[in-house]
């Protein structure tokens, strides 16, 4: 079942920050939730209204094709 860190996100979604700088999948990893980008970089998740979903890795694997 999904483990959920707060409403309506949950590990394996995809996200974007609200202001469109970085996007990246949601992972559990060190007994904690962190966001890990695309460009390489991650960033723990301490508000989850800095983040917006924009899918899922299961339904929308396409969007984990980013340069």
């Amino acid at each position: 079942f999904p483990v959920t860190i707060g409403p309506e996100i949950y590990e394996g979604d995809i996200l974007r920050r609200k202001d469109g700088t970085t996007d990246g999948v949601v992972v559990f990893e060190c007994g904690c939730f962190i966001v890990k980008h695309f460009k390489g970089d991650s960033d723990y998740i301490s508000s989850v209204n800095h983040f917006e979903v924009i899918g899922n890795i299961h339904d929308n694997p396409e969007l984990l094709d980013k340069p």
